[in-house]
């Protein structure tokens, strides 16, 4: 029997977890791909170095080193390359990610790991994340600019819509695709579809109405 202790380090990042155990001849030790603050681990490359010392203090202690890579698919609202959901957070033009698993397993007590994207969001009334939008491996957002300044845009007549509905890939033809809602006044509105087309440029031409006779209540919510 003796102390364990197994250091994973990543390569880009040289963000680490560390597990410290008891182990017996034979024990196996798993990882729950967490890293010490909490965070998803991002994929890509890992060295690990291995220690173990007698727990009763007769022996030598003994070292074992090597290399590993983390491999998985990004998901639909991952911005941080570790699979796993991340939650984006506006404060005034201040854009910042959290990772969504050290989220739901803290408290209040706890300090969150906040990567800040940067600032000048606040030139958009509407962000959604809507998935994969331009065929890549990883997650995009889209902003509805009040100053329609040049980007890469999608439309130029969004202004009309009240809600940009992000629901991934509702036909499942691999692409994600978009609800946006019009509340016409009092409890009148319309609902349309838009398709994704996985490219970038254009990644939402045309739109298809699904009911133009839906009601809602007074603050836009739809009723179902």
């Amino acid at each position: 029997m003796g102390k364990l202790t197994i250091e994973l380090t990543h390569t880009a990042t040289g963000m680490r977890r560390t597990i410290l155990t008891i182990a017996t001849r034979g024990a196996a030790q798993s990882w729950d791909g967490l890293l010490d603050d909490g965070t998803a681990a991002p994929l890509g490359d890992y060295t690990w170095r291995m220690t173990t010392e007698p727990t009763n203090g007769i022996g030598p202690t003994t070292e074992r080193k090597g290399t590993l890579k983390v491999v998985g698919k990004p998901g639909p609202h991952d911005f941080s390359n570790s699979t796993a959901p991340d939650l984006l957070f506006r404060s005034g033009g201040r854009l910042s990610v959290f990772d969504a698993r050290q989220v739901l397993n803290s408290d209040s007590r706890d300090t969150l790991s906040e990567v800040v994207v940067g600032s000048g969001w606040d030139t958009y009334n509407r962000i959604v994340t809507p998935g994969n939008l331009g065929g890549t491996v990883h997650a995009d957002l889209l902003g509805r600019d009040k100053s329609f300044a040049t980007r890469t845009r999608v439309n130029s007549t969004w202004g009309y819509y009240t809600d940009l509905i992000p629901i991934g890939d509702a036909d499942r033809d691999g692409r994600a695709d978009l609800i946006v809602r019009h509340v016409t006044g009092g409890d009148t509105g319309s609902l349309s579809f838009h398709r994704g087309t996985g490219d970038w440029r254009d990644p939402f031409p045309n739109s298809e109405e699904i009911d133009a006779s839906r009601r809602f209540i007074n603050d836009g919510t739809l009723l179902f």
